[in-house]
C-alpha cells in the first residue's frame, strides 16, 4: 500500500511541478475535495482515479482491520477462557461433543463474549486510556469512523442488544448441548 501511495505522490509531484497550469492545479485540488472528475483536464483524470482507487482500498483495508480488532478483542476478553473453564470437572455431565460445540465458537459463545467487551470497554475505555493501555474498541472505532464518544456509545449500545437478541434465539433452538451449558454462557454475559 505505501508502495502505491509513493508512486502516486510521486506523480502528482511531477505534475504540480512541470505539467499542470496553476488553474488546472486549483481545480485539480478542489476535485480532491469531492467527486469533480469531470471538471479537471483529461490527462489529469487517470492521476485523480488512481488517487481515489488507492484511497478507496486503503478504506477497505482499515475497515478489515477493525473487525480484525474486534475479533482480537473478543478473544482478550478470555471469554472462552472462562467459559471453558467453567466446565471443567464436570465431565459426568458434558460430553466431548459439548466441548468441540464451545472451541467452535457458537453463536450463543461469541454473542456472549461480544457483550462482555463492549460492556468493559464502554465503561472502562477512559480510564484505560488515562493509564496507557492498548486501545480499547471504543477509542478504535472513534478514529476509524472519527465518530463522537455518544455515537460510538449508542453504537456498541446497539451492538450489544442485537448480541442479548442472539442469546435468546439460541436459548429458543433446539440443541445436543445441555440447557445447564447454554445457561453458563448466558451467566457469564451478565456478570462479566
Amino acid at each position: 500500500m505505501l508502495t502505491k501511495v509513493l508512486k502516486v505522490t510521486s506523480i502528482l509531484d511531477d505534475t504540480f511541478d512541470a505539467y499542470a497550469t496553476y488553474e488546472e492545479l486549483v481545480t485539480f485540488t478542489d476535485a480532491m475535495s469531492w467527486d469533480a472528475i469531470d471538471s479537471i483536464p483529461p490527462y489529469m483524470r487517470p492521476i485523480y482515479q488512481a488517487l481515489l482507487d488507492i484511497y478507496s482500498e486503503m478504506e477497505q483495508m482499515l475497515f478489515k482491520e477493525a473487525k480484525e480488532h474486534m475479533e482480537n478483542s473478543l478473544v482478550s476478553a478470555a471469554y472462552m477462557m472462562g467459559s471453558t473453564t467453567s466446565l471443567i470437572g464436570m465431565e459426568e455431565f458434558i460430553s466431548k461433543e459439548t466441548f468441540e460445540w464451545l472451541m467452535n465458537e457458537p453463536l450463543m459463545v461469541r454473542a456472549s463474549s461480544l457483550i462482555s467487551r463492549a460492556m468493559d470497554d464502554i465503561v472502562g475505555h477512559e480510564v484505560e486510556q488515562e493509564r496507557g493501555h492498548v486501545a480499547s474498541i471504543i477509542e478504535c472505532y472513534m478514529k476509524e469512523y472519527g465518530a463522537s464518544k455518544q455515537e460510538t456509545y449508542v453504537k456498541f449500545q446497539k451492538e450489544v442488544t442485537n448480541a442479548w437478541k442472539d442469546i435468546n434465539k439460541e436459548f429458543f433452538r433446539s440443541t445436543e448441548v445441555p440447557i445447564f451449558v447454554l445457561e453458563r454462557a448466558l451467566n457469564f454475559a451478565r456478570v462479566i
